[in-house]
């Protein structure tokens, strides 16, 4: 927080330095610098660009009082996560923290999960798999870009009614992969392994989908792509959110 209170001043004092010295300035070289009326072949434009995570107002309830708070505290208090990293171990575990939090509180109001991950670790997103399933709350998943590998899992994972995904978003589902190496016993305890994590994905694929087990098996034994409503048709969702479904409020 420091340190962006410090860089932000600084972007002021030479915002307005620029300002000063650059635009009124009688040297044509420094006007040429801040692009203030320089030719385009020599101008070098100095671009601002927004510094941290953007702030909301925030009402607290009973008072006359507001305050200012990060955009993704704003969303934690509606139930809402928004799934929008890689899902390795340490994000993972802070999701599952945030799922386990919020049922905590209360399992009468819904969690909701917009996902736009390219997916991680399967023994990560497994873990994340079995809190959604474990927890009282229901969770509504939502697909607003891209679900890829274990995140596609997790998209299914939401209760039966309450999986969905913008109109233009995207599914990839693909088999787990891995590096062996080792001795010729570290191999083949490896290769079991990962065979054995392999059935236990194609199980939990099947679970989340009805599909048959066998057809899961031949779809994913290769990358398979699917868009919205291919993965309607698959089973990992249940609806495709269009515009006119949104309501006055209401975010999604």
């Amino acid at each position: 927080m420091v340190i962006a209170i410090v860089i932000a001043l600084g972007c002021q004092i030479l915002a307005e330095a620029f300002q000063t010295h650059g635009a009124g300035s009688s040297n044509p070289q420094l006007r040429n610098l801040y692009n203030f009326g320089a030719p385009r072949s020599t101008a070098k434009t100095l671009y601002m660009a927004p510094i941290g995570i953007p702030k909301v107002e925030y009402k607290v309830p009973g008072t006359q009082r507001s305050e200012w708070e990060d955009i993704h505290t704003r969303l934690y208090r509606e139930r809402i996560l928004f799934v929008s990293q890689k899902l390795d171990d340490e994000y993972v575990n802070l999701l599952i923290s945030a799922l386990l939090c919020l049922d905590n509180e209360t399992h009468e109001k819904p969690i909701t999960l917009y996902i736009n991950s390219q997916g991680g670790p399967i023994n990560a997103g497994i873990a994340l798999f079995d809190t959604v399933k474990h927890i009282k709350s229901k969770v509504a998943t939502i697909n607003v870009g891209f679900c890829g590998a274990t995140a596609s899992l997790l998209l299914g994972s939401g209760t039966p009614g309450m999986r969905a995904a913008l109109p233009h978003s995207r599914v990839l589902m693909h088999q787990p992969t891995g590096a062996l190496r080792g001795s010729a016993e570290q191999l083949k305890n490896d290769a079991k392994h990962l065979l054995e994590v392999k059935t236990l994905l194609h199980n939990l694929y099947s679970r989340v989908t009805n599909q048959p087990l066998d057809k899961i098996t031949a779809d994913i034994e290769r990358d398979n792509f699917m868009s919205a409503e291919e993965s309607k048709e698959y089973g990992l969702i249940d609806r495709i959110i269009q515009p006119s479904d949104r309501t006055d409020g209401q975010i999604m």
